[in-house]
């Protein structure tokens, strides 16, 4: 009685909603096979006469329209760009270097600012870079143009001639979700662009004015509209892009989200490469003049708040200096404040709870962990370097990217042995050694598996990461050969064999204006202004030697 009770009751409130007679109900432990029906029953449409009404959710496609605009304006230019010979493209590359120039009085605060980074480091991290890159696009590119003749010796084919022709691939994606974003977006970019392809840029979701000043660059140089395409977004704009199925796709960023985006180019037949930041290496030899050395290790650990790519973030120390240099690396990281006071954390999204754990636990395993500027510096500075000595080798900070100010000290007697079982703990993709090799220890330091190998030049930066490497090889890049066995090194090193610039520490306004007085000097695109800014140097000594020495 109660089970048709409610049965009377539900076929009641259908009626009274639908307004139309409802369907019967079928009970499965009575009903015969043959009365149970096979097709399928729609139910009922709203009648217009209960007065319900369906709401459908607004979906927002502007993203999937700026995606569909930029691939489609960016196929469009390639054909005609790609048509053009290398000395046609040199003049768009050219203007992009001279407005670079002319107006960097405008960029550089406004990128540093943005960045939130001193201004000599945006300077020497990220500006003069791209310049120096567009500056020597005339003596790299052309080789890599080059078509190549092979010799066939195979007695089975012998009318058959092999020619090697160097191809654009179409439309380039380089996408920058970590790091110096304007450095690492502008060198592929110029990579790009001077080789024959269209790109669309995608820069991280945080930095839309980036965006925005890299776009009015692009637009003064007057390149072919479509050509190059800036916008921002994070994961769902990357792999809106690969649906669009470019035909290269350059990622800089996390390892995670690298993983999941290549997975998704594979899945697609999309060329892709990854580039990720790593735990890199600062080697302190036993000859070592050890206050440079410890002004250098500053730049190299916390260039960019620590947080750049290629920020050593583990220092290696003979132990014959390793008390000196401790005392000097201390008091130059808690000097940094007031030498910058507005030195901030360049990501707004640090993970404050990681690295929480992560100092947590190496503490917990017998590190001993120290704030040489106090946990909280000040209202205004955001930056808290963290320094770590005793890391054990099972703690999470030894196998992991801190991605924040956090360096680790080493102690080490045979520092080449400490190396290698560092590089097995976590990979590195440069290797920066301050002081002169002994007998033996440069082979032994040129054996190991870094990218880059610096000799009293430390290297940080958009070069420093692994998978970035030199732009261009002179290889044939087919898909089979013994040139896929193998992989450039850059070994950096200074001529004099002494300890060259160290990042222009401390920082200081007179080294920045001395930078901006003289990039016309070295990277205007008039030979004739150019000699002669070069010429007025000359009569400076003080501001040659804080271009030269950073000092």
């Amino acid at each position: 009685m109660l089970k048709e009770e409610w049965r009377e009751r539900a076929s009641a409130a259908a009626r009274a909603i639908s307004g139309d007679e409802p369907v019967d109900v079928i009970d499965t432990a009575q009903g015969q096979p043959e009365n149970i029906p096979t097709a399928y029953i729609a139910p009922p449409a709203p009648a217009r006469a209960s007065g319900s009404t369906v709401y459908e959710l607004p979906v927002d496609d502007t993203l999937m329209v700026a995606v569909r605009d930029a691939m489609d304006a960016a196929r469009g230019a390639q054909p005609g760009w790609r048509a053009l010979r290398f000395e046609q493209r040199l003049p768009f590359l050219d203007r992009l270097r001279q407005e670079m120039v002319e107006r960097r009085g405008d960029y550089v605060p406004s990128l540093a600012t943005l960045s939130g980074r001193p201004m000599v480091e945006m300077l020497a991290g990220e500006y003069l870079p791209v310049l120096e890159q567009l500056r020597s696009l005339s003596t790299t590119v052309p080789p890599l143009l080059a078509e190549k003749n092979v010799e066939i010796s195979n007695p089975v084919y012998p009318d058959v001639s092999l020619r090697m022709v160097p191809q654009p691939y179409g439309v380039v994606v380089a996408a920058v979700a970590f790091g110096p974003v304007f450095g690492q977006c502008m060198n592929l970019v110029v990579d790009a662009v001077a080789t024959g392809n269209a790109t669309v840029v995608v820069c991280d979701e945080e930095r839309p004015r980036v965006a925005d000043l890299m776009e009015k660059m692009l637009e003064r140089a007057k390149f072919p509209k479509g050509l190059v395409r800036v916008m921002t977004g994070g994961p769902r704009a990357m792999k809106s892009l690969i649906e669009r199925r470019p035909d290269k796709f350059f990622f800089r960023g996390f390892q995670e989200q690298g993983a999941e985006l290549a997975q998704y180019c594979a899945l697609r037949g999309i060329d892709f490469s990854l580039g990720v930041s790593s735990k890199d290496i600062l080697l302190v030899l036993e000859g070592a003049d050890v206050p440079r050395a410890a002004q250098a290790a500053v730049w190299a650990a916390f260039a960019g708040g620590g947080m750049t790519g290629g920020a050593a973030e583990r220092i290696v120390v003979h132990g014959h200096l390793y008390d000196e240099f401790r005392m000097h690396f201390m008091e130059a990281t808690r000097t940094m404040n007031s030498h910058h006071a507005q030195l901030a954390d360049i990501r707004n999204a640090l993970d404050e709870h990681r690295v929480k754990e992560l100092l947590t636990d190496a503490m917990a395993q017998g590190a001993r962990v120290t704030h040489p500027a106090g946990e909280n510096p000040g209202k205004w500075i955001l930056w808290r370097p963290a320094i770590v000595e005793g890391l054990g080798a099972n703690t999470r900070l030894a196998r992991e990217q801190a991605l924040a100010p956090v360096c680790t000290l080493y102690r080490a007697e045979d520092v080449v042995y400490e190396v290698r079982r560092l590089l097995g703990e976590a990979p590195a993709a440069t290797l920066n050694v301050l002081g002169t090799p002994r007998k033996g220890e440069w082979d032994e330091l040129l054996a190991l598996n870094v990218a880059t190998l610096t000799l009293n030049e430390p290297a940080v930066g958009p070069g420093a990461w692994i998978g970035g490497g030199p732009s261009g090889t002179l290889v044939n890049q087919s898909h089979c050969g013994p040139q896929h066995m193998l992989r450039l090194r850059q070994v950096v090193e200074n001529d004099f064999g002494e300890l060259g610039r160290v990042g222009f520490f401390p920082y200081t306004d007179d080294k920045a204006q001395a930078l901006m007085d003289a990039m016309p000097a070295f990277f205007d695109t008039r030979p004739f202004l150019r000699a002669k800014q070069r010429f007025n140097l000359l009569f400076k000594p003080a501001a040659r030697r804080l271009i030269e020495r950073g000092e």
